[in-house]
């Protein structure tokens, strides 16, 4: 079974592909930009933190929150300059987040909070992948999930038949031992 993580950076990544955003299908589930000013704007979505939160503890069931960082990239243009084209693709990522929130879908469940922490904004000159200049904005999310701790089918695979004996205090000498055999069904 994926990671819950690896589920939600691909939830965001289908979201933002779908959402009709200047980026279009230009969404990425990776922390590694590999983007020239030809190919943008484009999305990189990736976590950074995943943390339990203690408080919120129930022992079957952990709350846990994700650092989550959505990046978008724009190429710099006279006509269109890097700091109007990094808010424009910020609006649009962010209006397409909210509209999952709104509408109580949460990412089709996967998440039961996400919140807007901080936007930052950069410009990134020839630095190789960028010719000659684009514009960075980081939409830092935390994200909210519960992961169930309790046993999935998948742990299960070593152990799908229990054989109990229970050895009876005080019985006849020649009782046989009670015994009783468990099998765990497929899902």
């Amino acid at each position: 079974m994926a990671s819950q993580r690896k589920l939600i950076r691909h939830a965001v990544v289908a979201l933002l592909a779908g959402a009709g955003t200047a980026a279009g299908a230009r969404v990425y589930a990776s922390r590694i930009e590999p983007f020239k000013s030809i190919q943008l704007p484009a999305f990189a979505v990736y976590t950074l933190t995943d943390e339990v939160d203690e408080d919120a503890e129930s022992g079957l069931v952990e709350t846990r929150v994700i650092e989550m960082d959505v990046d978008g990239w724009v190429a710099h243009k006279d006509s269109a300059p890097a700091d109007d084209a990094m808010d424009d693709l910020a609006e649009q990522a962010e209006n397409a987040i909210i509209a999952t929130i709104s509408t109580g879908s949460m990412l089709g469940g996967l998440v039961t909070d996400i919140a807007l922490v901080s936007t930052r904004m950069q410009l990134v000159a020839e630095n190789g992948l960028s010719d000659p200049t684009c514009g960075q904005v980081t939409l830092k999310y935390a994200v909210t999930y519960l992961r169930d701790l309790t046993a999935t089918a998948d742990d299960l695979d070593d152990f799908r038949t229990v054989d109990a004996k229970y050895d009876l205090v005080g019985g006849v000498v020649d009782t046989a031992i009670p015994e009783d055999t468990f099998t765990v069904q497929e899902p």
